[in-house]
């Protein structure tokens, strides 16, 4: 998970079975790697997507109201020929059961 302590440590929100990093770790692993951007998953976050360290990492979350009880939005992310990307913003619908 990213947060805005520098460095890897232990997560504090998921407890000490996860890490977490700072912005000086999406820093120095993009110039070491040659990359400008980091698409992660896998964190709820509550408007779907949530961009961190100075734009370099976006994290995509795509399911709306997570477990029934997050009241977040969905997200997925739309990359064209370019490499250009945009976050396209998903919410829930009763109408298809969803909430």
């Amino acid at each position: 998970d990213s947060d805005d302590n520098r460095g890897v440590h232990a997560s504090t929100a998921r407890g000490d079975k996860a890490s977490s990093f700072g912005p000086d770790v999406v820093d120095t692993f993009c110039r070491d790697n040659g990359i400008q951007l980091i698409i992660r998953a896998h964190q709820c976050v509550t408007a779907g997507y949530e961009f961190f360290s100075s734009g370099k990492l976006v994290t995509i979350f795509s399911a709306t109201n997570y477990c029934g009880h997050y009241g977040n939005a969905g997200a997925i992310m739309l990359i064209n020929q370019h490499l250009a990307t945009m976050p396209k913003v998903i919410t829930g619908s009763s109408q298809h059961g969803w909430s």
